[in-house]
């Protein structure tokens, strides 16, 4: 259970399973506003896939 990537597994309450999300980083140790920004956002989406949170815009 959970061993793999591919294991699929269930939160709160999702009707299907999905396998565990990936993030692709960015690619450069130069930290500005956007690509912290694009961090945020794609590890909002991986926990908005989860059903871990619910994010609304401003």
């Amino acid at each position: 259970f959970g061993q793999s990537a591919t294991d699929k597994i269930g939160f709160y309450g999702l009707t299907t399973p999905i396998v565990q999300p990936s993030i692709t980083d960015v690619t450069t140790a130069t930290a500005t506003t956007t690509l912290n920004e694009l961090r945020i956002a794609r590890i909002m989406a991986a926990l908005e896939a989860l059903g871990l949170v619910v994010t609304a815009a401003p």
